[in-house]
């Protein structure tokens, strides 16, 4: 749905993705891996991808069978690695957020960690305070 944003106000401001974390995730609407790679260009294109800290990609959700998830995988690696260039960008697949069964819930505006050598996924600031 955040692709739906673009050329709105409720579009991101620049400032907004330099050093973000980006997660995404198909939900139960099992969109392709075709859909995933022009959602990804389309971020590309709007300079997202280049300031981005790394990317969290949800399981695929939906009617996915499990032998294909790595096809998301591919089409991850084609724009971020072979389109853009973007060999450096740290990405975890396969994360159990979104629209999965288990569930993680990720908060929005916090510090987290993406830790390539010790494969780590780390947030590292409390996403409820007292008021």
């Amino acid at each position: 749905m955040l692709d739906w944003l673009r050329g709105t106000d409720f579009w991101p401001e620049p400032a907004a993705w330099q050093g973000a974390i980006l997660f995404l995730e198909t939900s139960e609407e099992a969109p392709s891996p075709t859909y995933v790679v022009r959602v990804l260009r389309s971020f590309a294109a709007a300079g997202v991808l280049q300031h981005l800290s790394g990317i969290l990609f949800g399981r695929p959700g939906g009617t996915i069978p499990e032998e294909q998830h790595s096809e998301y995988d591919d089409a991850l690696r084609q724009v971020i690695t072979e389109e853009c260039g973007l060999t450096n960008l740290p990405i975890i697949t396969n994360m159990d957020f979104g629209h999965t069964d288990p569930i993680m819930v990720l908060p929005y505006g916090v510090e987290a960690t993406l830790d390539c050598d010790q494969q780590l996924f780390t947030i590292s600031e409390n996403a409820v305070t007292e008021p």
